[in-house]
């Protein structure tokens, strides 16, 4: 899946904040114990990865012209970081090494893609590990460029035929300090780490990501974001366990279906407010084991200016397998129209699947076909009634469009609204 920010009106709320310290901690936090993993696996064996606390981190995603979008394993892309010591500190070489070795296991590539720069006096080295049909001279000259004191923004390989877009890295495994516990039997294996700080908005994921799908969990309306890296045959599924911790599963040879057990086990260290904060939270989702698989995610107060032209928007996105997801941005508190959005967003076997965006008005929705009952029609966030509010829903194939109705709470209409169900997802103009 490849995330986009449409730009469409929405009703959230806007707040701003200070550019965040790169800088990773030097203490991980306790390690998340899950209640039960697959049956054959070894008993736990607990560790800590600290050995980058300190360094002052900052990274840039690179693709050609025209393919940040691109799923295909063959695109060349490549991340790549600068990492500055504290003051009376130096990087070391085998630091470099090591943040290449962890930013390959999400990024992808494979084993020895990489290019690493040490300065003279050790103050500062570079990264950049590529993939697809990215080679070694290109990340060589990321690199060297970077230490000639080049932006990450502006060492790209190729002036002007590259872009770089900005992502954080303080939900890596091993680059912020992660405490973890690894489950062994053979060929396959199970690890769960544990990072403090935040998750960031799936948008910003998806410049360092491909093929992100959601994993829906049994937990309330919560799910995690999967992918397998590229050149990789690992499956990593990260989600917010409690607020201010990111955890991440890395199995191989675990099904799905297991991976998302041993989520279900881990028993949050605390609870998620009610209210919702400046934060990137997953706030619906589908039912395990339906397919596709989709999620919505709603993020405020969180800087994303790669997304958009302003820096403090704040934005859902609706990632759904297999497709382009889709999303926008807004920075009011309340809807001014009854209808955000209404578009088909994707379509799997049967059935295309539809997402509405709703103001307060909108109690439930019916439609011209028959097969279908009423859709009930919820708040993105129970605790802000007056807020956005959503339906997702799935019509048969083979029809050309279907008229939606709004009502409301007593049964009065609101607005009729004509769905086409053909043509390009997502809707283009």
């Amino acid at each position: 899946v490849a995330v986009v920010a449409l730009g469409v009106p929405l009703a959230l709320d806007a707040r701003g904040g200070e550019e965040p310290d790169a800088t990773t901690s030097y203490d991980a936090p306790p390690p998340l114990i899950p209640g039960s993993v697959p049956e054959g696996l070894s008993a736990a064996e607990r560790f800590d990865e600290v050995d980058l606390g300190g360094l002052r981190l900052e990274a840039a995603a690179m693709y050609p012209d025209g393919h940040l979008l691109d799923q295909d394993e063959d695109t060349p892309g490549i991340l790549a970081a600068t990492a500055t010591a504290a003051p009376g500190e130096k990087v070391t070489r085998e630091q470099l090494d090591t943040l290449a070795r962890r930013l390959t296991a999400v990024f992808g590539g494979g084993e020895d893609r990489h290019a690493v720069s040490l300065a003279t006096g050790g103050e500062r080295g570079a990264v950049a590990v590529f993939r697809g049909d990215a080679g070694l001279a290109d990340a060589q000259a990321v690199v060297s460029d970077l230490q000639a004191g080049a932006t990450l923004q502006s060492a790209v390989p190729v002036p002007l035929a590259w872009n770089a877009y900005p992502v954080p890295l303080e939900w890596v495994p091993g680059v912020a300090p992660t405490a973890g516990v690894r489950y062994t039997n053979g060929d396959r294996s199970l690890e769960v780490t544990t990072a403090a700080g935040p998750l960031p908005p799936v948008n910003q994921l998806g410049l360092m990501l491909r093929n992100v799908t959601p994993l829906s969990l049994a937990t309330a309306t919560n799910a995690g974001w999967r992918w397998t890296p590229v050149g990789s045959h690992h499956t990593l599924v990260l989600w917010r366990p409690a607020p201010d911790l990111v955890a991440m599963v890395d199995a191989t040879g675990v099904s799905d279906e297991e991976v998302a057990q041993v989520i279900d086990s881990v028993v949050p260290p605390w609870p998620f407010p009610d209210a919702f904060g400046e934060e990137a939270r997953v706030v619906a989702r589908s039912e395990p084991g339906v397919h596709p698989a989709w999620a919505i995610e709603l993020a405020r107060g969180l800087r994303q200016a790669e997304m958009s032209k302003e820096d403090d928007q704040n934005c859902w996105s609706f990632v759904v397998e297999d497709e382009a997801a889709q999303g926008g941005c807004g920075n009011s508190t309340t809807p001014t129209y009854p209808v955000s959005y209404l578009n088909p967003v994707a379509r799997d076997g049967d059935v295309s699947l539809v997402l509405g965006l709703f103001d307060q008005s909108v109690a439930t929705l019916t439609t011209d076909d028959p097969t279908l009952a009423p859709v009930e029609v919820r708040p993105l966030i129970p605790s802000e009634p007056a807020g956005l509010r959503y339906a997702v829903f799935a019509v048969a194939r083979g029809r050309a469009g279907v008229t939606v109705t709004m009502l409301a709470a007593d049964g009065s209409p609101v607005a009729t609204v004509e769905v086409a169900l053909t043509g390009e997802i997502p809707p283009q103009g």
